[in-house]
């Protein structure tokens, strides 16, 4: 039996491996659910994989959760997936996180995917990165986005920055930089990657201020340096302004260090040697001044 369904693994097509199974049944071995379940993986889209579902059950081999999984990962629509679902839950099987993911990859809307991770909730079966994730793209709002990573906290599901990735990618443009940035810091964990489309998002709205508010927050970020070399004076200008308008991000000691890089991205090297040599007498924070020395450091004399 183990060299049939290895064969069977091996095989190209499906036509291939649906030989080798009637070949494996002419020779008087019966075929298992491993059997079974690396064919319908062959099988592709359509009905195929129902076919031999039916092979299955009624040569007396009971399915699986991986014969339904598989299925479902073939399924054309939503519809479709959850249908296979439901013959699953009747059967006796129970889905897991596999299952659920598949079905949320399926869904059309994200009304469609809360309600599988609910049910998956219910189930006790914790969803991963990968369905949270999923779910966050086809959010109505970044406010509702929020609500994933919240739920993950509430629940200590495992996150990592693709969750965060992906609410930050929906539309917040009309929100205000501060505003957004009290949502960033107000989540369960904070990844400064998720903001690179935020920075964009502001661009791509002429909203260059947010921008760089958000620029000032994370100077680091290849779409903040982006925006340093593409709008250097428009920078310059708002970082002197920024100086006049003090607050808890526009503080003295970040606008010398975010100036410092601005400059650097641009060659500017006395601008960004005077502004870094600021930054690092107001510093205390040790990881700074260590990235700070570094660059001045890396700098043409």
């Amino acid at each position: 039996m183990v060299t049939y369904s290895t064969l069977i693994n091996l095989a190209d097509t499906y036509a291939e491996g649906r030989k080798i199974l009637d070949e494996m049944v002419a020779a008087g071995v019966k075929p298992n659910v491993v059997t079974y379940n690396t064919l319908i993986n062959l099988a592709g889209a359509g009905a195929g994989g129902r076919k031999i579902l039916d092979e299955m059950v009624a040569a007396g081999v009971k399915p699986d959760v991986f014969t339904y999984s598989t299925l479902i990962n073939l399924a054309d629509t939503y519809a479709e997936g959850r249908k296979i679902l439901d013959e699953m839950v009747a059967a006796g099987v129970k889905p897991n996180v596999v299952t659920y993911n598949t079905l949320i990859n399926l869904a059309d809307t994200y009304a469609e995917g809360r309600k599988i991770l609910d049910e998956m909730v219910a189930a006790g079966v914790k969803p991963n990165e990968i369905a949270l994730t999923k779910l966050a793209k086809g959010a109505s709002s970044f406010e509702s986005g929020c609500e994933l990573a919240l739920m993950a906290q509430a629940n200590a599901w495992r996150v990592g920055s693709g969750l965060y990735r992906a609410l930050f990618s929906l539309p917040i443009h009309h929100f205000a930089a501060d505003k957004l940035i009290e949502h960033y810091k107000a989540l369960p964990k904070t990844y400064e990657v998720a903001l690179e489309s935020p920075i964009r998002q502001y661009r791509s709205h002429s909203l260059n201020n947010e921008a760089m508010e958000l620029c000032l927050f994370s100077p680091h970020l290849p779409a903040a340096r982006k925006m340093y070399r593409e709008m250097y004076s428009f920078c310059k200008s708002y970082l002197i302004s920024a100086e006049a308008e003090l607050t808890e991000i526009k503080n003295v000691a970040n606008i010398h260090y975010c100036f410092g890089i601005v400059a650097i991205e641009n060659g500017d090297w006395a601008v960004a040697r005077e502004r870094l040599k600021e930054a690092r007498s107001l510093a205390y924070a040790q990881a700074r001044i260590k990235h700070i020395d570094e660059m001045l450091e890396s700098m043409p004399a």
